[in-house]
């Protein structure tokens, strides 16, 4: 699987303290998908942090084999973001 990341995205990473492994794990392995507006999609996934459940969201693009990623970003609105129970 072959990963680029946007501007954005590449300093919203960092901005954000979310590792690229962290973002490509949950590509590889995502515990839920929901399509995005246009041809994006939404790869999540809930994890503790800090001893608080957060919501890990990445918005990208899959194009010619590529995975573009345009944005990750953490929420601790879990009920707000995730479709069905959980």
């Amino acid at each position: 699987m072959k990963v680029q990341y946007s501007k954005h995205a590449e300093g919203t990473l960092e901005e954000r303290e979310i590792a690229r492994e962290t973002v490509e794990e949950l590509i590889r392995k995502p515990q839920q998908v929901i399509k995005g507006k246009g041809n994006k999609q939404i790869v999540q996934g809930i994890t503790n942090r800090a001893n608080q459940e957060f919501l890990l969201r990445v918005v990208y693009i899959e194009a010619e084999g590529t995975t573009k990623v345009i944005t990750a970003y953490w929420t601790s609105k879990i009920d707000k973001y995730w479709e069905g129970s959980r």
